[in-house]
């Protein structure tokens, strides 16, 4: 019989082992530099316009209450996007600031 809880636990902490965090995770007044974006082509071109892509630098500015969205920083522009959209960028925790 599979214990399928330890599997879920491996493969939930398995992004930290290896460095891989997400925009989500971040709090307030920290900063870190985007890897990817994991979206579909909609949803990758609208951030892409927005200044989300990968290289950028972005600073979480401030997280809405109950699960509500994140005010994020790309250099002079300040923007408001769903943690769920937020969880789909990965960022270098290395260039944590």
């Amino acid at each position: 019989m599979c214990d399928f809880s330890q599997h879920a636990i491996k493969k939930n902490t398995s992004h930290l082992q290896f460095g891989m965090h997400t925009l989500n995770q971040l709090s307030p007044h920290q900063s870190a530099t985007i890897l990817q974006v994991k979206a579909g082509p909609d949803l990758l071109r609208r951030m892409a316009a927005l200044g989300i892509r990968p290289g950028r630098r972005v600073e979480v500015i401030r997280l809405a209450p109950m699960g509500g969205p994140l005010q994020i920083r790309i250099g002079h522009t300040d923007l408001m996007i769903r943690r769920e959209d937020a969880a789909r960028i990965d960022i270098d925790m290395e260039s944590l600031s």
